[in-house]
């Protein structure tokens, strides 16, 4: 048995008899749960979404070689670069070439797992580069020093008062603040970065291969200020969803300001409709509400 292994099994033992624990779980996993029922009631015809979603994403993987080709075609004709790299170690250093570059000295992070598993942060900061995570769970990780406790919900594990006193200890403010407190005040801190940082850093929900574009989604307005502010924007991506570090990565560089926001913004046919804060993915979903009435019986 290896030294991980044995360390994980003893964690995974105190874990699994700590009452406390599993109380905040279950109190965190529930408020989840809740907030995905509200999500549902958006569709007219979940049913019918999903169907839909799973027939683009299957003729999306069946086809990948030619939309990939077709993805960094349309891409770089709009003035990106796309980098193809074979492993960890060559995305890393592709990563930190473009950031040497730029002679950047901090970069932004919006949530993405390719960095998670390659263990990009690390990296960055062995070669005297700051990288500041700014979702607000993946930034109270960083702050603990611990890495994200799950894929979505990054600190599930943690109680409003955890995070009330990790912030008292960490950042100097009067400890017992209320969650919409401490969010303030994490987003007076992560504004700084945005504005100080030369590279902004995102993961790609989707790669619209026939305009060449990357869409980015979330729900926290982190991902279009790690994209608007910095002059510099890179976003990595897998071959697939569902691969892991063994798999290709893809990385895009975004070298002007003015042309990393026509980039993203072009990708968001959701600027047109901005009755929710998310990005592509949802207004997505909403035009297949408003085309569902014509499938309806079939």
């Amino acid at each position: 048995m290896t030294d991980n292994q044995t360390t994980f099994l003893a964690k995974s033992e105190v874990k699994a008899n700590d009452l406390e624990h599993k109380r905040k779980l279950a109190f965190n996993i529930q408020k989840y749960a809740d907030t995905v029922v509200k999500g549902k009631q958006q569709f007219s015809n979940l049913d019918l979404a999903r169907r839909r979603a799973k027939n683009v994403k299957w003729d999306a993987i069946e086809n990948l070689d030619k939309y990939l080709i077709e993805f960094e075609k349309n891409f770089t004709a709009r003035g990106g670069k796309v980098i193809w790299a074979e492993d960890a170690k060559e995305a890393l250093e592709a990563v930190l070439q473009i950031c040497q570059a730029k002679q950047a000295r901090r970069v932004v992070k919006s949530k993405s797992m390719v960095t998670e598993e390659i263990h990009l942060n690390d990296y960055l900061a062995e070669h005297g580069i700051e990288s500041v995570e700014t979702d607000l769970g993946e930034y109270i990780q960083q702050l603990d020093g611990e890495a994200p406790y799950h894929i979505v919900t990054p600190a599930m594990h943690k109680s409003k008062e955890d995070v009330a006193k990790l912030f008292h200890n960490k950042l100097g403010v009067p400890p017992n603040l209320s969650p919409s407190e401490l969010t303030q005040i994490a987003r007076r801190n992560l504004r700084e970065k945005y504005i100080s940082s030369e590279v902004g850093i995102t993961g790609g929900n989707f790669l619209i291969a026939d305009t060449g574009a990357v869409c980015v989604t979330e729900n926290e307005g982190n991902g279009r200020l790690s994209t608007a502010f910095p002059k510099t924007h890179i976003a990595t991506r897998t071959r697939r969803s569902s691969d892991l570090l063994a798999a290709t990565c893809h990385l895009w560089h975004r070298a002007e300001r003015d042309r990393v926001q026509y980039h993203f913004y072009r990708s968001e046919a959701a600027r047109r409709n901005r009755r929710t804060r998310r990005n592509v993915c949802d207004s997505a979903g909403q035009r297949e509400n408003q085309s569902a009435a014509d499938t309806r019986g079939t």
